[in-house]
């Protein structure tokens, strides 16, 4: 029997304001999600745009914060950093 590959499942979140979706993010960040089988999560989140229109809590998981977050941790382990769209493509929200 041949299964077919599992597919990521991903969400763009959008809002007329950056404030609408700087709340999604919050929610998500400390509330999380629930899986199907009941078990909670918290999603990896990548939020865009400029770091002016950004909450404190979102500045936490902006493209840019991410971005430096990988070179820092490539140069401790001496592993290659993730590029600005490797952490978009591994992400499970994109705001």
């Amino acid at each position: 029997v041949r299964q077919a590959p599992e597919v990521k499942l991903r969400v763009l979140v959008c809002s007329p304001s950056n404030c609408g979706v700087d709340e999604v993010l919050k929610r998500l960040v400390t509330i999380g999600l629930i899986r199907r089988d009941g078990a909670n999560f918290v999603p990896s989140i990548v939020r865009l745009g400029a770091h002016d229109s950004m909450t404190h809590e979102a500045r936490e998981v902006s493209l840019d914060r991410l971005t430096a977050n990988a070179k820092a941790d490539a140069r401790m382990t001496g592993q290659r950093p993730k590029s600005q769209q490797q952490i978009i493509q591994d992400a499970d929200i994109v705001a």
